[in-house]
């Protein structure tokens, strides 16, 4: 199995899919889940070495991997969550697992090796030896880190901010979409002025979990929906919180201490904003949010351009 997987989100996500299917403990269906994705692993690297599992039917995936309902269904959610992938371009594969390159083990790569293949996506398979090039790459993006966090820092105060937990994330972070870390960035702020001395996301583990989670709020919705938040919503409900939290009718708005409690309370707070703002004002605060915090980005990578 590759490692981290089970205790990797995307578990949690199947988990919680499964739940709801057979209505299991979702300790249970977490331990399903891990078996679901174990025999996925095992059934690429034997009958698709490459990656491209979309060679095998739907129904040979299903009943391979353990799933007992519809075969479509298990594809359509293996797609949803990101463990399939569906690529575009020319002649693609049907169906690949999720970075299958980088994932397969030695004994795939050797055996793609000895047939002269590579793998679905023509990447090669054996696995590059890190040489000067390589931990010069490591060098410059700790380098670029540490002087964005120079950039956007504020000397008055002691504890890192947002900003600096941002560009601390690790590289597991790369497969995440950037606004997620924004919104971590607005959710930081948002704490900091809804509850003072509250806990926020100052560093990289804690600000790549809170990243995680919302994620999962914009692909698959709250615990225990199935509705993902368009991004344009989750930051207008950040900019909005700040300003209404502190009103008799919305206290509770004080237990939003973490990218979790956000999570979960997401569908109530949203309803809230919607009551109190118009949605073109919505709109247009979040907008004007993401417009902010790209403008600092390229603010600080250009002023490290020009002093680097």
């Amino acid at each position: 199995m590759k490692r981290g997987t089970p205790e990797h989100p995307k578990t949690d996500d199947l988990a919680e899919a499964l739940t709801k299917k057979c209505e299991i403990p979702l300790e249970i269906a977490h331990d399903a889940a891990v078996g679901i994705e174990e025999k996925l692993f095992h059934f690429t690297a034997r009958y698709a070495p490459q990656g491209d599992v979309g060679k095998h039917s739907d129904t040979t995936i299903a009943r391979r991997i353990g799933w007992p309902w519809e075969p479509a269904e298990c594809i359509e959610t293996l797609l949803r969550i990101g463990w399939l992938d569906a690529p575009e371009g020319d002649d693609p594969p049907r169906l690949v697992v999720h970075d299958w390159p980088e994932h397969a083990d030695d004994t795939v790569r050797k055996s793609l090796e000895r047939e002269g293949l590579p793998f679905w996506d023509g990447s090669p398979t054996r696995r590059e030896k890190p040489g000067r090039q390589s931990r010069q790459s490591r060098d410059d993006v700790a380098t670029e880190s540490r002087q964005n966090r120079d950039d956007i820092a504020q000397p008055s105060q002691a504890k890192p901010t947002p900003s600096q937990a941002q560009e601390r994330a690790p590289a597991g972070a790369s497969d995440l979409p950037r606004e997620a870390f924004l919104c971590v960035e607005l959710l930081n702020e948002s704490i900091g002025q809804c509850v003072p001395g509250a806990a926020q996301a100052t560093t990289e583990a804690k600000f790549h979990d809170w990243a995680h989670e919302i994620e999962r709020l914009h692909r698959i919705g709250a615990p225990g929906t199935n509705q993902g938040w368009p991004w344009a919503e989750i930051v207008a409900v950040l900019e909005w919180l700040p300003t209404h939290v502190g009103s008799n009718d919305f206290r509770w708005g004080q237990q939003i201490r973490s990218a979790a409690t956000l999570r979960k309370q997401f569908p109530r707070l949203h309803a809230a904003m919607r009551q109190a703002t118009p949605q073109g004002a919505r709109a247009e605060r979040a907008q004007g949010a993401l417009e902010i915090l790209r403008k600092r980005r390229a603010a600080a990578m250009q002023q490290r351009r020009a002093t680097g």
